[in-house]
């Protein structure tokens, strides 16, 4: 028998995992990690009883990366979504986009108001969503509380039409059975939790490294469900929930979903807005944060 072929480069460009090979050889590190990525990919999309990937698998197992990067090669040509088909993206009416073409022109649209903000000594006015981007990253906030309030509460929409800007249809999905009911806190994550002191802050961070759901973080949470929304209440704080788009905005081929966050005191001024990307990497279990925006 001859000398086993070199495929590495027909079945992957550069390793999954971030390292790049130089040349055609590869190590033992690199035969771990390819056997490593190929399990939690598995795993993460619950693939195991596809035959093509169990075979990948097999070999992964027994380390013989000449095959394993075959296989992967074949195994990225025969899996698809469960239908087959792609997941259309979708965003709500209130981004005001009859197609993702006119994102550009959105991100120029004037705002109602301009909106005054400062860094240091530095200040500049905010306009449209292609001001807010730039200067938000940059550091910039209004000085008063009110229009804190109203710059964040603007550019949540900036930053869900430039997410929505980069998204591509998902493959999979695992997000159909979830619905903003009551339910719902549940399946989301502790970092809905509206959180204002440093105490409340240092809890939520232990739920989070616990892995508990939001409701297991604040048993006694009260939802009101609206047409479009849900009301969650805890205490004095109120948080209102609303589904803004979904999509794969990360490019794994999972779908994932953004959710608007608008959070308020009842009997106070206090009031803020975020943005969740999320997404679920299996039929079942918690929703898991991809990013947070304010």
């Amino acid at each position: 028998m001859g000398q086993p072929v070199e495929v590495g480069a027909l079945a992957l460009r550069s390793a999954p995992w971030g390292l790049i090979t130089n040349g055609h050889s590869w190590t033992d590190q690199e035969d771990r990690l390819t056997a490593d990525w190929l399990k939690r990919v598995v795993a993460q999309n619950s693939m195991r009883e596809h035959k093509c990937v169990r075979c990948a698998v097999y070999m992964a197992e027994r380390l013989n990366r000449h095959i394993i990067l075959l296989i992967l090669g074949v195994c990225s040509l025969s899996i698809t979504s469960p239908s087959g088909e792609t997941r259309a993206i979708w965003w709500t009416p209130k981004l005001n986009l009859k197609d993702r073409s006119e994102i550009v022109m959105r991100l120029r649209t004037p705002f109602e108001g301009q909106i005054t903000v400062a860094k240091n000594h530095a200040s500049a006015t905010v306009a449209n969503c292609i001001d807010y981007l730039n200067y938000a990253q940059a550091g910039y906030k209004p000085q008063s509380d009110r229009e804190l309030a109203v710059f964040r509460s603007s550019g949540i929409d900036c930053q869900a039409l430039q997410i929505l800007q980069r998204a591509v249809p998902a493959r999979i999905s695992y997000l159909d059975d979830f619905r903003l009911d009551q339910n719902a806190p549940n399946e989301l994550p502790p970092q809905f939790a509206v959180t204002i002191s440093p105490e409340e802050l240092q809890s939520l961070t232990k739920a989070r490294a616990r892995g508990l759901s939001w409701q297991q973080y604040q048993p006694q949470l009260k939802t009101e469900i609206g047409q479009d929304s849900l009301t969650v209440i805890h205490g004095d704080a109120r948080a209102v929930l609303e589904i803004y788009a979904k999509g794969d905005f990360n490019r794994d081929g999972i779908e994932d979903i953004m959710i608007r966050e608008d959070t308020s005191l009842i009997s106070g001024t206090y009031s803020t807005s975020h943005l969740f990307v999320l997404t679920r990497e299996g039929k079942r279990g918690a929703l898991r944060v991809l990013k947070e925006y304010e």
